[in-house]
């Protein structure tokens, strides 16, 4: 009999540990419904997002700056049931860090959060407002840039 561990055996338990890690999130195979931005959408007077019977309206600010918290409004459909809705904001090209936010709904129609984006190094101000809308079983998403005041 040796003292010594087969590398397989030795391997085993991480393998394990890395499989349970590795498991699929349930929302990762969830596809989802781009809604279309109106073309005349400026995030702070307020935009319209919509594919077939989903519409919502969504604003930002009035306020953007860095560093600076500021509202972000989703209003849904009357009668429209929804489970969740995040923000999430990133800069292209630029890694900005985790700015996802969880809204919180009012009650009736509107989700609200209120928002702090970071500064960026370079001094750049444009970002994109990502929001994720889960609804009835389907997951909605929709995608508007804007930039920082200051």
């Amino acid at each position: 009999m040796s003292d010594t561990i087969s590398p397989l055996a030795a391997v085993g338990p991480l393998l394990a540990l890395f499989t349970v890690g590795c498991e699929r999130s349930p929302d990762l195979g969830e596809s989802s419904v781009p809604l279309v931005v109106s073309q005349s959408c400026e995030v702070q007077t307020g935009c319209t997002a919509s594919a077939g019977d989903m519409s919502v309206q969504f604003t930002l600010g009035p306020d953007l700056r860095a560093l600076s918290p500021f509202p972000v409004r989703v209003v849904v459909p009357a009668g429209r049931s929804v489970d969740s809705v995040t923000a999430s904001f990133a800069m292209q090209g630029m890694d900005m860090g985790p700015n996802r936010y969880r809204l919180i709904s009012d009650g009736a129609e509107s989700w609200i959060g209120n928002v702090t984006l970071p500064v960026c190094a370079s001094g750049r101000r444009d970002w994109t407002l990502h929001l994720d809308i889960a609804s009835e079983g389907d997951r909605f998403v929709a995608e508007a840039p804007f930039s920082l005041t200051r």
